[in-house]
């Protein structure tokens, strides 16, 4: 059986305490099998269980412990797509679907600090099973164009703010798509990436326009500088006149 449909099965049947245990363990298994292969001693799997065990339990009292903190969420009330800062970029990426068909699809695009368009791309995918599950999808997409275009210095902005709050929150949803949130916050710590945001889906044309263009065309499409379809780029000009 596949390590996902493993996951997803396992997830089904134990309670939420019992999965988080085993998707931290296994994060666990991996960093030691890491080692393993760079060098380092290992340590005794006995020893990850005592780890694992404390370290939730530690992240529980503490969280009983905080008040919510309102920055995690980083919910823009912005209603129009805004540049990013000089030097930096702007990853928008978006899920769509067709309910009758059963299709799902992703988008990305990467811009610069004038709004012009770095590189875009779009994709059909496997039904995940829900919307959130396609955003989650979308967003590490999204991260991978970023490292595949040795990028960095790039806010990351979605329309999903449960997405957004599960991966800012990583152990509340952890019971549910644990294992690709688990991936993306890998990712987001990377080094490449500023804040993690939500925003409004008027100020994510862009992004939904690309997702929407692949429900209808099976193969994966990219766009760098010089080969950009003009449907996308009147898009991206209306951004910058709103």
């Amino acid at each position: 059986m596949p390590f996902i449909s493993c996951g997803i099965y396992i997830r089904d049947h134990v309670s939420k305490s019992l999965f988080e245990f085993f998707v931290l363990f296994t994060w666990a298994i991996w960093k030691e099998i890491c080692k393993v292969r760079h060098g380092p001693n290992p340590k005794q799997h006995v020893i990850k269980v005592q780890w694992v065990h404390s370290f939730l339990e530690e992240y529980r009292r503490a969280k009983r412990s905080c008040l919510p903190n309102p920055d995690r969420m980083q919910l823009s009330l912005e209603s129009k797509w805004k540049k990013p800062p000089l030097r930096q970029l702007r990853l928008d990426v978006d899920a769509d679907f067709n309910e009758q068909l059963g299709l799902y699809s992703v988008g990305a695009v990467i811009r610069d600090h004038l709004g012009n368009i770095c590189v875009a791309a779009s994709r059909g995918i496997r039904n995940p099973g829900t919307v959130v599950a396609a955003e989650l999808v979308v967003v590490h997409f999204g991260l991978m164009l970023v490292l595949q275009g040795d990028f960095s210095n790039v806010w990351v902005f979605s329309d999903s703010l449960n997405v957004v709050q599960a991966i800012n929150d990583f152990f509340e949803s952890l019971a549910h798509d644990g294992l690709i949130i688990l991936n993306i916050s890998e990712l987001l710590r990377s080094g490449r990436f500023k804040k993690f945001s939500s925003i409004r889906r008027s100020a994510n044309s862009v992004a939904h326009s690309l997702a929407n263009f692949a429900l209808f065309h099976s193969s994966p499409m990219s766009w760098v500088e010089g080969s950009y379809p003009s449907w996308l780029m009147d898009v991206a000009t209306l951004d910058l006149s709103l």
